[in-house]
């Protein structure tokens, strides 16, 4: 019953993109028009070492494509205050990108799956086109999971980054998850997953009902007395080094080791894990496509 559930969920995220990416192979690249532009949206972060996710993201884009100029935009505007206003809103780089002659662009969500933050960004982008429907064009991605594919994918890339983590340690992967829309339904798909190719390895997050205590009978099941503590978020910031590996008593790093495991804390944001990339570039080609249309 609980591989049918999940076997469910994962057949309804791949209906629901499949006509949207099914046309276009890893050999079909875009042709780019002229004055195109990516606007890269993320959440954010106001810890300078998760920061270096999001710079291995772009250097693996501009690697791929390397004459379209790309912005950023922070969707939180907790961060955008902490950072003082050095990185703007989606709504202000859409309107510097058209000061800069721009008349073609891709916006890129970095966000994991389309909660709250994804569809402020998306009615953004939907404001904007609205607005300059005659001297602008704009193609909005979809955020890292939303199909089948992307989770089989995103769970093997994962799993591959930590190829030499020891094998009869547990692992446990904490994503953020949404009270609201999609979130803790791609979470609990992307943990079962995990289940599916690694029995040691589970994810909980860490803003939702799906939480640590759902996972603990997988620990307790394989008889881990090891486990490594990993973020299944695009960046290693706050959460990362508060709740999952904080000095607070609620942390999950605590919490595990009051009940006798031994915790490693990986603090590595996805946006570090190559293949994990790929699926956002995957993404990213389908909104270039879309501005040919």
């Amino acid at each position: 019953m609980k591989f049918l559930f999940s076997y469910i969920l994962l057949i309804f995220f791949a209906v629901s993109v499949f006509s949207s990416e099914a046309a276009n192979t890893d050999k079909d690249f875009p042709k780019i028009p002229e004055k195109t532009a990516i606007m890269l949206a993320a959440f954010g972060t106001s810890v300078p070492s998760g920061r270096k996710a999001y710079k291995c993201f772009e250097q693996q884009l501009k690697a791929q494509y390397p004459n379209i100029p790309v912005y950023w935009a922070y969707t939180s505007s907790i961060v955008r205050r902490k950072l003082k206003g050095k990185i703007k809103s989606p709504a202000e780089t859409l309107a510097n990108m058209q000061k800069d002659g721009i008349k073609n662009i891709a916006v890129q969500s970095l966000h994991v799956f389309e909660g709250d933050e994804y569809y402020e960004l998306k009615q953004s982008v939907e404001q904007f086109t609205k607005k300059n429907r005659n001297t602008i064009k704009l193609s909005l991605s979809k955020p890292l999971l939303v199909s089948y594919q992307d989770i089989t994918e995103c769970a093997e890339a994962l799993l591959k980054y930590t190829s030499d983590f020891d094998k009869n340690h547990g692992i446990v992967f904490m994503g953020h998850g949404n009270h609201n829309g999609t979130g803790d339904t791609v979470m609990l798909a992307l943990h079962e997953w995990l289940q599916k190719l690694n029995p040691k390895a589970a994810l909980a997050t860490v803003s939702s009902e799906f939480n640590l205590e759902k996972i603990k009978p997988v620990l307790k099941k394989n008889r881990v007395e090891k486990i490594y503590l990993v973020p299944a978020m695009v960046v290693a910031g706050e959460h990362a080094a508060n709740d999952l590996a904080g000095n607070e008593g609620d942390s999950w790093k605590n919490i595990l080791e009051k009940e006798n495991y031994e915790c490693s804390v990986v603090l590595k944001g996805m946006g570090e894990n190559a293949a994990v990339n790929k699926i956002f570039l995957r993404h990213l080609k389908t909104a270039l496509f879309k501005l040919n249309k």
